[in-house]
């Protein structure tokens, strides 16, 4: 990589860096605005509803074929290298999805609905993967 891709890399990732923060400065302020505070106790239900939403949202956008389509139309260049090599990494796409599922589930409980649906698809892949793993790992034994 030469020192302008570099240079151009750094300031996208700082250029996008800023915007989280602005996302995360937005959401707070339309939160007061609308007089909605933090709950102090969330119920371990909701939370973890809203991390196998998390995950669930992570999953579809950085590996199922559904999306590919979208993460292939960002070009390696400048802002959309960022977008690119963003939508290739699951931790990052989590952080940037996290919020947005706090927020809306702090907005309206009715998001709930469709994070339940998330969630329950996140468990049946899940539950999937396990059931493969142990066919996979029985067929070995029994040879």
């Amino acid at each position: 990589m030469t020192k302008g891709n570099m240079a151009s890399e750094r300031f996208w990732n700082i250029f996008f860096t800023g915007i989280f923060f602005l996302i995360l400065a937005t959401q707070y302020i339309i939160l007061r605005a609308l007089n909605i505070s933090f709950p102090e106790e969330l119920a371990l239900f909701d939370i973890a509803i809203m991390v196998l939403a998390t995950q669930r949202l992570t999953r579809l956008f950085v590996y199922d074929k559904i999306l590919r389509f979208f993460r292939e139309s960002f070009s390696k260049q400048g802002w959309q290298g960022t977008v690119k090599d963003l939508l290739s990494c699951p931790w990052c796409v989590s952080i940037w999805f996290a919020p947005f599922i706090i927020f809306f589930y702090l907005l309206n409980t009715q998001f709930m609905f469709l994070y339940l649906i998330l969630a329950i698809s996140s468990l049946a892949a899940m539950l999937q993967i396990l059931i493969n793993a142990i066919g996979h790992w029985g067929e070995k034994h029994n040879r």
